[in-house]
């Protein structure tokens, strides 16, 4: 019963926070947008429901962490703060996410649905704060931000569900707040470095291979702020400082990605055919074959695909947002006048991120669950230049 209580008082949390900053996002408008957002989870889910039969890791890691509730109360927080459960959970984000999860299985009374409503909420929620919080520096780009985090239906569903990419989505969110405070304010709280230190702990661990570009990013933008002018040497000794962190790194330092990549590649082929695979001539874990592979990653990611592959309507979604993509990025290039050089090298990064994502996960669907967390950015980044706003009335 107080479980259930406290999913009402959350989801009521939600809408008087909305309505009451009404006045810089009129309710006409985020009511709409919010109402997408929760639907979107629910659709995935009824789709995983009725056409999958309830396979894949939406309703695997939601049973499992109702049936982790069923146990003794010692058991579950021996579990939450211990891992002292054995579960069959192949890598220690799997784990984390099934930690965050089981607070929100209780909270909405083991109910898959009210969780999926509940987190698609909470997703959307952390959106409207950020809008409100920088009300005055991104009201000029309504319009973009709605365009670019709320049109591509990949966003909507893998960031709305019960997913780890809802959770990566909302953690990237939070930890960006503490650069956002000094980008558009220029002072950071503590209250809000500690949240955003927080937030990318979860963020690192769930998504480790994405945050190390989101360092550079961040120490890009500092720089950016720090120095009116664009110097090589400083953008160098940032790149070799990223490189730095790879190095150490266990998984991501230049001995083991190879092998990292090589194994997570056949991992995911050994699940079977869910939807098509893509096939690489991986030889061996070395870099010859990464580098060879390269460009075959980069067309599977951002091309295919092809409309003679459409099987279904996932994959013609798929397809036209790329044919987006690739329209944004050919104006941003050969139109735009008004382009700075960090922003180059941030569509760069963010390039190299998904083709490397896409020799290590060799299917269209869990594809594109990974990019649906750098879609949004990089969308704003391309429509950035344009000039986009809604009608005066």
């Amino acid at each position: 019963m107080w479980a259930f209580i406290i999913w009402i008082l959350l989801i009521a949390f939600t809408l008087f926070y909305i309505w009451r900053n009404s006045n810089k996002l009129p309710l006409k408008i985020s009511i709409p947008l919010y109402l997408i957002k929760i639907g979107s989870g629910l659709a995935i889910g009824l789709y995983y429901y009725h056409f999958k039969e309830q396979s894949g890791d939406s309703f695997y890691f939601f049973n499992t962490a109702f049936e982790i509730l069923q146990k003794p109360i010692s058991e579950i927080f021996d579990f939450i703060f211990f891992s002292q459960i054995n579960l069959d959970i192949d890598t220690p984000r799997s784990a984390l996410f099934l930690k965050i999860l089981i607070p929100i299985c209780w909270v909405s009374v083991s109910n898959y649905w009210l969780a999926s409503i509940l987190i698609g909420s909470l997703s959307y929620l952390i959106l409207f704060i950020l809008f409100v919080r920088y009300f005055e520096f991104l009201s000029k780009n309504l319009l973009k931000l709605i365009i670019s985090f709320f049109v591509f239906p990949s966003v909507l569903f893998w960031t709305s569900g019960i997913f780890k990419e809802s959770f990566v989505f909302i953690s990237l969110l939070i930890s960006l707040m503490a650069l956002l405070d000094y980008l558009f304010k220029k002072e950071v709280n503590i209250w809000v470095l500690i949240l955003s230190m927080l937030a990318f702990l979860i963020f690192f661990k769930l998504r480790y291979f994405y945050s190390i570009f989101l360092l550079q990013i961040v120490g890009l933008y500092l720089y950016r702020t720090l120095s009116p002018k664009f110097s090589i040497p400083i953008s160098l000794l940032l790149l070799a400082s990223v490189i730095g962190i790879l190095i150490i790194h266990p998984v991501l330092n230049p001995i083991e990605l190879p092998s990292f990549i090589y194994n997570s590649h056949h991992r995911i082929l050994s699940f079977g055919n869910n939807g098509i695979n893509l096939y690489y001539s991986f030889s061996q874990a070395d870099w010859f074959s990464i580098i060879v592979n390269l460009p075959i990653a980069f067309v599977n990611a951002f091309l295919r695909p092809f409309p003679w592959e459409w099987q279904n309507i996932q994959m013609f979604i798929y397809s036209i947002e790329n044919y987006i993509l690739l329209s944004a990025f050919l104006f941003f290039v050969f139109k735009s006048n008004r382009i700075a050089k960090h922003q180059y090298i941030i569509i760069l990064l963010i390039l190299v991120a998904l083709t490397f994502v896409s020799l290590a996960t060799p299917n269209f669907g869990s594809l594109y669950r990974y990019k649906s967390i750098c879609l949004p950015f990089l969308m704003f980044i391309l429509i950035h230049p344009l000039k986009l706003s809604f009608a005066k009335s």
